[in-house]
């Protein structure tokens, strides 16, 4: 059982430290990456709300 979780918390810690490390790298887009899936998001609620919710007929 002791074996068990110290390979759990090794594991843990060794992700941990390789998402932060992605994290960090991204950061500087992240501005553009959050713009781009707020304008999907945005065209998506217009072509929803044009076609499927009849607006336009």
């Amino acid at each position: 059982m002791g074996s068990m979780m110290v390979a759990i918390s090794l594991t843990i810690s060794a992700s941990k430290q390789t998402l932060v490390r992605y994290l960090r790298k991204l950061a500087p887009k992240m501005n553009l990456i959050t713009s781009i899936v707020l304008i999907l998001a945005g065209s998506y609620l217009i072509y929803y709300n044009l076609v499927v919710g009849k607006l336009l007929s």
